[in-house]
């Protein structure tokens, strides 16, 4: 299919409000890892930060809307996961965020998916793009789906990709399968196969401000992992102290040099080194249930602690990835929503020697 333009979701003509959730004042600031930081390259990219007329971030107000397209079609397949387009094959653009169609060419390129023979009724979309990474997977496709799984009634069907046969996913069907059966959508998900859908209605969450990670924002949003938290188990064998690891996954992203002097530093610590890509959904869940502190290099991973207590402390190590000036706040933001202590370490920054690694991650382990 070659679409023939693109339409915004405030272009979209049926759009129902679902939640509107007021400012709840300033981001609490994170904690200082050292007297010295500087941390105002992390709250530089906090969403609507403007350094001159305030001094501190504000967490904006947030309103949640479902929105439907009539007669439309959806792709389902690698980098176009979730990619809306209307019956006159205008692409909407906020679906288009994290696929491989992003870039002003949009209209002069073929969707090359295989039309799906049947047409679908009336279906909701929690997924993007990204899905396949653990952050998106847990707080888009599955936090988008379960808080849809509250409003949506009658004939809509939540669909996902079907996972077998995809390339690049980083978790594992047994991680997949528990993880929509620990957030209450085992029975409700339909599957669906690479190809391109017609759909009588395709409905899909948007939020204004329009930030994805703005949906993290919402009480509704943390109180779905409330309800997964509740079916988790106390386990007082498992470690207290995590050193979460991406060195089996090929992209240490620090190098090898700093990621061993991590290693070292933490393991003097008490701390146990955990692979969160080589456990299933609830080893993970449980292991950070069950943490008192966990450190590791910015990564996927990190979402996991969604699922630990709010006395949680967290050390980041953070740094610029895919050319971006400024560290990304994703982990900060699901850590200030949980209430837990969180501290950045700033690879890019220079933070990442041997004498203040020490000391931070003693102080982490001081509380």
């Amino acid at each position: 299919m070659h679409p023939v333009g693109l339409i915004s979701v405030d272009e979209c003509a049926e759009r129902q409000f679902v939640i509107l959730q007021p400012s709840k004042g300033a981001f609490r600031a994170p904690f200082a890892a050292y007297e010295t930081q500087d941390l105002s390259s992390l709250a530089a990219r906090l969403p609507r930060f403007r350094p001159h007329v305030q001094s501190r971030p504000q967490i904006p107000a947030v309103q949640l809307d479902m929105v439907t397209i009539r007669n439309g079609w959806f792709a389902i397949g690698d980098r176009l996961d979730g990619l809306v387009l209307t019956e006159d094959r205008k692409i909407v653009r906020e679906t288009a965020m994290f696929t491989r169609l992003m870039d002003r060419s949009v209209p002069q390129r073929p969707i090359d998916l295989p039309q799906a023979e049947i047409t679908l009724d009336d279906v909701f979309l929690g997924f993007d793009a990204g899905w396949v990474n653990w952050y998106h997977w847990l707080c888009f496709a599955l936090g988008r789906s379960a808080i849809a799984a509250r409003f949506l009634g009658g004939p809509t069907q939540i669909v996902f990709p079907e996972v077998a046969e995809r390339r690049h996913v980083g978790f594992s069907t047994t991680s997949w399968e528990q993880s929509l059966d620990a957030f209450g959508l085992a029975g409700k998900a339909h599957f669906l196969p690479p190809a391109l859908y017609r759909a009588d209605a395709i409905r899909f969450f948007w939020t204004k401000p329009d930030e994805p990670t703005d949906l993290t924002y919402l009480d509704a949003f943390l109180e779905v992992f409330a309800r997964v938290r509740r079916g988790l188990r106390v386990r007082p064998e498992l470690p207290r102290r995590l050193l979460l690891s991406r060195i089996r996954v090929g992209n240490p992203r620090i190098g090898a040099t700093k990621t061993a002097l991590v290693e070292e530093l933490a393991s003097r610590h008490g701390f146990t080194t955990l692979h969160p890509h080589e456990l299933d959904f609830r080893a993970q869940a449980e292991a950070l249930f069950n943490a008192e502190c966990v450190v590791g290099v910015h990564g996927a991973g990190f979402a996991n602690i969604l699922f630990g207590p709010s006395s949680l402390r967290v050390l980041e190590l953070n740094l610029r990835l895919d050319g971006e000036t400024l560290p990304r706040p994703w982990f900060y933001l699901l850590a200030h929503g949980r209430r837990q202590r969180y501290m950045m370490l700033d690879s890019d920054a220079g933070d990442l020697t041997r004498d203040r690694l020490q000391a931070v991650i003693g102080t982490l382990c001081d509380g």
